[in-house]
């Protein structure tokens, strides 16, 4: 059984190990490094908690990581940031109960559209980016090492 649980500033040690965990399955999916992000200190953990709302996936209450992902409020929009499925987990929902989550923590923000940049290479996110009515732009920024495209979502009204 899956389970979502929302990260609070505390869990800045849970946060570490599941981000590092992330950048060492999937290197060219992210527009980070390991080797960058092993060296953040606590005060950059916790602060990426206070600036993001982090949904955690496991396999039950206080089980293993199974994934993860992030949103942000910007200019008019919401950002889904960082998500990740663990290799073993793919494929059992949890993708689609981490969009779930932030797409309704942005609904009840009132944003009217949810945002993200998936990277070209990542044909497996994209493919579950569009099943969840997620859309690409053709707008392509090109960073470090990786082309990722602007995908958005439009969300309904808050009611």
């Amino acid at each position: 059984m899956v389970h979502l649980r929302r990260l609070a500033e505390a869990d800045w040690r849970t946060l570490r190990e599941v981000r590092l965990a992330t950048l060492a399955d999937a290197p060219s999916a992210f527009g980070s490094t390991y080797a960058d992000e092993a060296a953040f200190g606590e005060a950059d953990w916790r602060g990426r908690l206070t600036q993001r709302t982090y949904f955690l996936a496991t396999d039950g209450p206080g089980g293993e990581p199974l994934g993860v992902a992030a949103g942000k409020r910007g200019d008019g929009e919401w950002t889904l940031h960082s998500m990740w499925v663990a290799p073993a987990a793919r494929g059992r929902g949890v993708a689609a109960k981490l969009i779930k989550a932030v797409t309704e923590e942005a609904v009840a923000h009132g944003a009217p559209k949810l945002v993200l940049q998936v990277a070209e290479a990542n044909m497996g996110a994209r493919r579950v980016y569009e099943r969840h009515g997620f859309v690409a732009t053709g707008e392509w920024e090109t960073i470090p090492g990786m082309r990722r495209e602007r995908m958005v979502l439009s969300l309904p009204a808050r009611g």
